[in-house]
């Protein structure tokens, strides 16, 4: 298991009670995916892309790493959020 997998693992299991991207944010995977910043990047979309669990803290991570948020139109939607995130990705030469 590579550090991101085990970090993103974390994080899944640290926020999956939650709602609120705010809660979320606070929680130490979360924090320390963000720190490692442009690199967690890719193999974040790759675990959407897979779909693997957490996507919604997976998303509001790639927000705060990236400063974008290709998925802003679909609010409330996972399913068109998760798509809009892998087209970015795509666009950007990451998947």
């Amino acid at each position: 298991m590579t550090d991101y997998e085990r970090m993103r693992k974390a994080l899944v299991q640290q926020t999956r009670l939650m709602s609120a991207s705010e809660q979320m944010k606070k929680a130490p995977a979360y924090q320390e995916l963000k720190a490692v910043g442009q690199m967690a990047v890719q193999p974040l979309l790759i675990a959407l892309r897979d779909n693997e669990r957490g996507a919604m803290a997976i998303m509001t991570l790639l927000e705060d790493i990236t400063g974008e948020n290709p998925a802003e139109d679909a609010a409330g939607d996972v399913e068109r959020a998760t798509l809009d995130w892998i087209d970015w990705g795509e666009a950007h030469s990451l998947l």
